[in-house]
């Protein structure tokens, strides 16, 4: 088991009805540590206030649009995961919206300046929440890839039948 699944598991032992998993620096912590957000399944944020200020922080500075842009010279423009061009222009939170990847741990979210540093690049926001729906975890990605491939392959010849 890797890193980050053992950490799943071990997070679904430990957190309680008054606990949660922060979903940016991955430590389980107190409900009073998220803010309220009506619009969650529990009324709480998916991270904690720290790791919210720390990603608001960085929002609100020039490094944030000064890294989209390094990365997107980079990447040629293209997002990594799909290969799609990236339009730099769009916001919100769209399937399309350019994010900043990075890894999610406590020491990346310490500050703005380890979260900068942290950043891995320039992705839709559709890929950045594939990614971390397998947990960055490349061996279950690769998995999925060949599930795919294989009931594709089985669809189209039924098709052929």
């Amino acid at each position: 088991m890797t890193q980050q699944e053992l950490l799943h598991v071990s997070v679904c032992r430990v957190s309680g009805p008054n606990t949660q998993l922060c979903r940016m620096c991955l430590t389980v912590k107190p409900l009073t540590a998220f803010s309220k957000h009506k619009a969650t399944a529990n009324d709480h944020l998916s991270y904690c206030r720290r790791c919210d200020k720390i990603k608001h922080q960085l929002w609100k500075s020039d490094l944030h649009s000064r890294m989209k842009q390094r990365f997107y010279k980079q990447q040629n423009g293209l997002c990594p995961v799909c290969g799609r061009t990236i339009d730099l222009t769009q916001t919100g939170s769209g399937a399309s919206t350019p994010v900043l990847d990075h890894p999610h741990s406590a020491e990346a979210m310490h500050s703005v300046q380890t979260l900068a540093a942290a950043m891995t690049g320039l992705l839709h926001n559709n890929c950045n929440k594939a990614i971390g729906l397998f947990a960055d975890n490349p061996a279950a990605l690769r998995r999925a890839a060949r599930y795919i491939e294989h009931t594709r392959d089985d669809r189209q010849q039924q098709l052929d039948v």
